[in-house]
């Protein structure tokens, strides 16, 4: 039998409270996934954020400020994302009357690619969030997808993450 009698004892008790004290620590959810992940290491990757300096290269604020008084980008955390996320599908629903062929969208939102960039306009935070469904040519991890039509398989969305509300729905028509 092993003695744990000096200071291998204190050690493993002083280690012991560290333990229990890191694993009742919330450290909140994992960061989405952003466009420098490699995308062979997940197959399933959904959604990808852009940094500011890509969203300002990729000139989002042509798409998502709509003539407002656009004044720069900034970074969305996950549990911004998170916090419009849950509001999406309900949204959705609510506004199923700008939907063409597929009215029921928000029962689908899993078939759906998603990109998101942080705008500030008219000095509110938003998340622009831009979905679709079918496969592009585009690399969409890196490069933001613009589609000007394509029905309701491509949609954008305005959030303001200060107020928790979205502000702007855009479904692409149909050719």
């Amino acid at each position: 039998m092993q003695n744990f009698s000096g200071t291998r004892f204190f050690r493993v008790f002083l280690f012991l409270p560290a333990l229990i004290w890191l694993s009742a620590c919330d450290f909140g959810p994992l960061p989405p996934p952003t466009p420098t992940m490699d995308p062979r290491v997940a197959d399933d990757i959904t959604h990808v954020i852009f940094s500011p300096q890509q969203a300002e290269a990729a000139q989002v604020e042509m798409w998502a400020s709509a003539g407002a008084n656009f004044e720069g980008y900034w970074m969305p955390s996950g549990k911004d994302l998170l916090t419009m996320e849950v509001q999406l599908g309900p949204y959705l629903q609510a506004h199923a009357d700008q939907f063409f062929a597929h009215p029921t969208v928000w029962e689908q939102l899993d078939e759906y690619h998603r990109q998101y960039a942080g705008l500030v306009v008219d000095g509110k935070s938003l998340i622009y969030g831009n979905f679709f469904c079918a496969e592009t040519e585009t690399d969409w991890l890196n490069e933001w997808v613009i589609v000007l039509d394509g029905g309701d398989c491509f949609f954008q969305v305005t959030f303001d993450v200060e107020g928790q509300t979205f502000i702007r729905l855009q479904v692409n028509g149909e050719s």
